[in-house]
């Protein structure tokens, strides 16, 4: 009688067990499903979201170059007025160096 009892009782584990794998198992395959829909949405967004970064990394690469000429025309104009405020000062300086000289 006991023997049955413990079978019986080891019966109703082994039930039980299965019956949570295959929720488990259940549960797996319903995650998988899910991660795979994912991964179809991330590979058709992907060709998009490429070609959206690759114009941005243009478009920055496009800034960099009028910042860089821009700096350059900004460096050469400096350069003109401070030729300009040489001569001027030469101009002057002389001006009155022969203003004194008479």
């Amino acid at each position: 009688m006991v023997n049955k009892e413990i079978l019986q009782e080891e019966n109703k584990r082994w039930h039980e067990e299965h019956l949570a794998w295959m929720q488990e198992a259940e549960q797996w395959q319903h995650e998988t499903r899910r991660l795979l829909a994912l991964l179809y949405l991330l590979e058709r967004a992907l060709p998009e979201h490429s070609s959206l970064l690759n114009k941005h990394a243009i478009l920055i690469a496009d800034n960099e170059q009028l910042l860089s000429s821009s700096e350059c025309d900004i460096d050469e104009h400096a350069s003109v007025i401070s030729q300009v405020q040489h001569l001027e000062f030469h101009r002057r300086t002389t001006w009155n160096d022969a203003i004194a000289s008479k």
